[in-house]
């Protein structure tokens, strides 16, 4: 069985007066000899760090661009990185009347700008990725709870208790965004135990309200329980906003 390797009997072969040289036949004396290194010096000292000069360039560019430097602005001493300086200078220039120090400085910000423009854009579409795939795990979470909800209902087993409750996740059909109105781990709970005991007690305070107001003839007396509805009302309203988990799309 062939293993790759070259044999004794095999080197005498190659090297006697019956070997042909052809396709697959090198001539000996070219062939490497077992046990030797095809590259014997070895790797140049220092080859694996050399960096092309193009990047070399822009190494030394930016460390030079970012050195502060103390420059004259307007009659006094100001420490500015060498680039802001430069930039400073061309503003002037352009000033003075120098086109090309004008046309140039536009030239390096338009290129700024389409820079952050651009980094923006990749940003938005990470963000937008991001809350894609957060949407689908949402969906997938909420429907196998459901999925398991029924089946212990079916088999007349306990209620599981979930972290979040999928009764507290609410994803706007329309826009994407997503609201959790619950806790999101165990630890939480206390919390929000506290949270929906306010929230009850608002609700039956309004319930009440509501029926001495139907109750209510007198105008005066009409009005101050308004106001305080709507005081209560608003209360309510700050609680679960402050309490909910909210995420928007981006």
């Amino acid at each position: 069985m062939m293993d790759g390797k070259i044999g004794a009997g095999e080197s005498d072969l190659r090297t006697s007066s019956s070997y042909e040289v052809g396709w697959g036949k090198p001539p000996a004396g070219s062939m490497f000899t077992p046990g030797t290194s095809g590259n014997p010096r070895g790797r140049p000292p220092g080859s694996r760090n050399k960096q092309p000069l193009e990047q070399s360039l822009l190494r030394i560019a930016k460390k030079v661009g970012y050195t502060k430097t103390s420059v004259n602005v307007a009659g006094k001493v100001a420490t500015l990185t060498t680039a802001e300086a430069v930039l400073k200078l061309m503003v002037a220039d352009a000033a003075k009347g120098n086109t090309r120090a004008g046309r140039d400085f536009l030239a390096i910000l338009e290129r700024a700008e389409r820079g952050e423009q651009a980094k923006q854009e990749r940003m938005k579409a990470v963000q937008k990725a991001e809350f894609q795939e957060l949407l689908s795990a949402l969906r997938k979470y909420v429907k196998a709870c459901t999925k398991r909800l029924a089946k212990c209902r079916s088999k007349g087993l306990p209620r599981p208790v979930f972290f979040p409750n999928p009764d507290h996740i609410d994803i706007d059909p329309r826009s994407g965004a997503v609201r959790i109105f619950g806790p999101m781990r165990e630890e939480e709970l206390p919390h929000w135990e506290v949270v929906w005991g306010l929230l009850a007690t608002g609700d039956q305070e309004i319930a009440e309200l509501n029926a001495k107001l139907y109750r209510t003839r007198n105008e005066g007396a009409r009005k101050a329980i308004l106001e305080k509805l709507i005081d209560l009302r608003q209360m309510q309203e700050q609680i679960r906003e402050r309490s909910a988990l909210v995420i928007l799309p981006p």
